[in-house]
């Protein structure tokens, strides 16, 4: 009987993943509440990729046609995430995005009269960890390996293997590794 609940509820994620239009290369895992897709562009979820919603559902928005979120394999996206991508937000394999994570790469309208809305894609490396409530803005990179602390804002790039902190984010250690470590 287990087996034939776990085969239905993997056919109702696909089902719910497809009337999204959301492209998965395997099944995602959802646990509790389900995240809400709201996609009228693509939105990719690498291999395994994993939601866990306990409090409050995720909410990623791809809100144009030409726009693109990507996940890449076995990411982990955390209670409350918050992700809207208006140009394009790509998230490398292995990442953990902790509850409350916000990612923009818009900010959604003018500043001043006259002036256009700002986007910039965002790029985030793979094996990054980006702690709760923490904020990443648009044009920013992430490298490799970075550990981005709980409450930071991040509004500029962030090099590879390092541990930021603060609003606005900022280098505070460097971490020592091989280039294909995963965090356990």
């Amino acid at each position: 009987m287990f087996g034939i609940s776990t085969f239905f509820r993997k056919l109702l994620i696909v089902f719910y993943c497809s009337a999204h239009h959301v492209s998965c290369e395997s099944t995602p895992v959802f646990v509790d509440y389900w995240p809400i897709f709201r996609n009228e562009g693509q939105l990719l979820l690498g291999k395994r990729c994993r939601f866990r919603a306990y409090r409050t559902r995720q909410m990623l928005a791809v809100s144009n046609p030409h726009a693109l979120l990507s996940f890449g394999d076995r990411c982990y996206i955390g209670d409350g995430v918050n992700i809207c991508a208006a140009q394009k937000i790509v998230i490398g394999s292995h990442t953990r995005l902790a509850p409350n994570v916000s990612i923009y790469d818009t900010n959604f309208h003018p500043i001043q009269e006259g002036e256009a809305v700002f986007q910039a894609g965002v790029t985030i490396g793979k094996n990054v960890w980006i702690g709760e409530n923490a904020m990443v803005m648009p044009g920013v990179t992430i490298g490799d390996h970075t550990i981005i602390g709980a409450n930071a804002v991040v509004t500029r790039d962030i090099p590879a293997k390092v541990i930021a902190l603060g609003a606005p984010a900022r280098v505070i250690k460097t971490i020592q590794c091989s280039d294909d470590w995963v965090r356990p």
